[in-house]
């Protein structure tokens, strides 16, 4: 008998449901939601949980005690079970290998479906027909381009802290088995473990908490983290694509729902303060002629970035964090405009020194800034809020905006405009003096576009004149 339990070899399981509240029901509801996410032939009855927590049975199955240790958000042994003296400890063959890689072959499925898999959660959550590429609130979405200037960040004066982080229990069968025992611990850390893309660093990111759009518009920010967000985004959205896959003959959301206890953690994918929203800022780029307009888009390549890969999105886009992890450049770069132009750099000019090692950027005597800032205040170049959204697969936050630039000053900065970045392929590159995709119905048409960057295009088709007058 394992005296640190009491009388009974299982007395913590007992306590551990007694501090929760817990009735057994509840945690054989819970257990059964999780077993069944994953697909683990392993059911529990309050029969058997009774049996548990009396030490009528002291060694339950190795899945038995991991799925109770997910339940309670425990390490296995926090449970208290006493293993007997004859049983030497072993391994289950291949049990965590088959789960680690049925986990690989979902985010194989995930990347390359993204765009179709996003087509179901937009279904899932019911997205506005008015706008039925992302999730948004009444006024997110502008009725008419803003210019940028309009628009304020501030800081949170009291910025609530995260309800979800993605290391809760509904989130397990996402995080693959470290052992039969023990499961990775967030889903960045799987990502890190089992398929690294070529950009994957955690660094400092701001956080959006809240959106006001009456009289002016307004975005509260704090601090938070690269792997925070994909934590959850990831996450969520590794889950559907699994849950696809099972009832991939008719993924409504009847059948859906059921399977996506993390989602359902979640909740209100449009409340900002329950869980870390790192916004991407992503910027339809029009180069402005005498004659016509063009626009660029990035073939964003799975193996190099964590996030939208295997989509075709606008160009720039990325997400709103600092150039360098120095305190210096935590507040400078606090700004949307210096945000689109460290991207502008980096993915149109495949410029690196961005990547949040360096130095702070002086965006007064370095280029390319020194003439996209010149050109701005000159008005060639024009930059504008479109709205803000959620989207529907991953649940991350998505500012989009479309910025402007007269060819003249187009082809002075992006003269050496690459045809391949450190993230995937800009398309309208190409050969020397590429110009540009035709901003026409029919060339926007043709293109299966990230859901984030088919917004962009289609909130700035309606308004072009205005845009490009």
């Amino acid at each position: 008998m394992d005296s640190r339990h009491g009388t009974s070899p299982n007395r913590a399981l007992r306590s551990l449901r007694d501090r929760r509240a817990w009735s057994q029901r509840e945690v054989v509801e819970r257990y059964n939601l999780l077993a069944a996410a994953e697909g683990a032939n392993a059911a529990l009855t309050e029969n058997a949980l009774s049996r548990y927590e009396r030490g009528v049975i002291q060694w339950p199955d190795p899945i038995t005690r991991r799925l109770l240790a997910a339940v309670f958000e425990e390490e296995p042994d926090a449970l208290g079970f006493a293993r007997p003296a004859s049983t030497a400890p072993s391994r289950i063959p291949a049990t965590d290998d088959i789960d680690r890689a049925r986990w690989r072959s979902v985010r194989r499925t995930l990347n390359d479906r993204r765009r179709e898999m996003a087509d179901v959660a937009l279904l899932l959550h019911g997205a506005d027909r008015a706008h039925p590429w992302l999730l948004t609130r009444p006024g997110w979405i502008t009725r008419s381009p803003v210019p940028l200037e309009d628009v304020a960040c501030r800081w949170a004066a009291a910025p609530p802290p995260s309800v979800v982080t993605g290391r809760e229990a509904a989130s397990a069968p996402v995080r693959p088995l470290v052992d039969p025992l023990r499961r990775e611990a967030r889903y960045s850390h799987a990502l890190r473990a089992l398929d690294p893309p070529a950009l994957f660093e955690n660094r400092v990111g701001y956080r959006l908490t809240a959106l006001q759009t009456e009289g002016s518009i307004t975005l509260e920010f704090a601090d938070t983290t690269y792997f925070a967000m994909l934590d959850v985004c990831e996450a969520v959205a590794h889950e559907l694509a699994g849950a696809v896959s099972v009832v991939e003959d008719d993924p409504a959301p009847g059948r859906m729902w059921p399977r996506l206890p993390f989602r359902r953690l979640v909740g209100d994918p449009l409340d900002l303060g329950r869980r870390p929203v790192l916004p991407s800022i992503n910027t339809l780029t029009l180069r402005r002629s005498r004659t016509d307009a063009t626009f660029f888009l990035h073939e964003r390549d799975a193996r190099r970035v964590a996030v939208a890969g295997g989509t075709a999105h606008v160009v720039p886009a990325g997400v709103f964090q600092p150039s360098s992890a120095l305190p210096a450049a935590h507040d400078a770069d606090f700004d949307l405009w210096r945000g689109i132009m460290r991207e502008f750099s980096e993915e149109f000019l495949g410029q690196t020194e961005h990547d949040g090692t360096g130095q702070p950027l002086d965006y007064a005597g370095d280029e390319p800034f020194r003439t996209l800032e010149a050109a701005r205040r000159a008005g060639a170049v024009r930059v504008h809020w479109l709205g803000f959204g959620v989207d529907a697969l991953t649940l991350a936050g998505e500012i989009l905006t479309v910025a402007v630039v007269d060819a003249d000053v187009f082809d002075l900065v992006f003269g050496d405009l690459v045809s391949q970045n450190a993230e995937g392929a800009v398309v309208g590159a190409g050969s020397p003096g590429a110009t540009g995709i035709p901003f026409t119905l029919d060339e926007i048409g043709r293109r299966r576009l990230a859901p984030a960057a088919e917004a962009c295009v289609q909130l700035s088709w309606e308004p072009r004149a205005e845009l490009l007058r």
